[in-house]
């Protein structure tokens, strides 16, 4: 499934922006991400619109890298990496609102309240981003306290992202999928995967235990 891929890119779009390679790790991260959208949009129409901001947003990412490399307009550069500062907070929330949805479909209320926690971290994020911006720009004082919350729900909430979706690879499947043998662990993600059951409904489950064991009573 498309949500292994996705984990990938995501660590290029979310840690990457901690670093100084961010306009690279933004392309390789936005392109990554498109991808797997691609393959999750085969099963599950939800994550269309996620597809779209993300191809934007892989556009916006090439051009801040383009500038990155070539201006040395440093007003330019700050403003393209706001851009791709809200881009990214646009596409973690959408994200999150298709996995919210598919986790809802194949009742995984786990990862729903993981979803809503990220969701929370986002939004202090967002009002601490704009009170610095806005109200506080000449106390030094805020800005600095305020800083200090930004970083630290920018981080959390990136890893909340991180967490969620790779719950979502672990856990959810399509029908397509259910029957599968489970995957061998060829990377850490598969591990873990080999570790849990796949997401079914209670009902569901049922119904696999029921007939694995009318097999049973058969070969008897």
């Amino acid at each position: 499934m498309g949500f292994g891929i996705m984990f990938i890119g995501c660590c290029f779009m979310l840690l990457g922006a901690f670093t100084t390679f961010a306009p690279f790790t933004y392309v390789l991260g936005s392109a990554i991400v498109m991808y797997s959208l691609k393959e999750l949009i085969r099963q599950n129409k939800v994550f269309f619109i996620t597809l779209v901001i993300t191809s934007l947003e892989f556009i916006a990412s090439m051009a801040y890298m383009f500038i990155y490399v070539l201006s040395s307009n440093q007003a330019l550069i700050n403003t393209m990496s706001l851009v791709l500062s809200i881009s990214n907070v646009v596409f973690c929330a959408l994200a999150l609102t298709s996995i919210y949805l598919l986790a809802k479909q194949v009742e995984l209320p786990s990862i729903q309240t993981k979803v809503i926690i990220t969701y929370i971290l986002m939004v202090i994020y967002i009002i601490c981003v704009l009170l610095l911006n806005v109200f506080f720009r000449e106390s030094e004082f805020a800005m600095s306290r305020l800083s200090l919350i930004i970083f630290i729900s920018q981080i959390l909430y990136s890893i909340m992202v991180l967490v969620t979706i790779a719950n979502s690879y672990i856990r959810i499947c399509y029908e397509d999928d259910k029957n599968m043998d489970k995957k061998t662990g060829n990377t850490p993600l598969d591990f873990l995967n080999d570790k849990l059951n796949y997401a079914m409904t209670p009902r569901e489950k049922k119904d696999l235990e029921k007939n694995k064991n009318d097999k049973g009573d058969k070969k008897e």
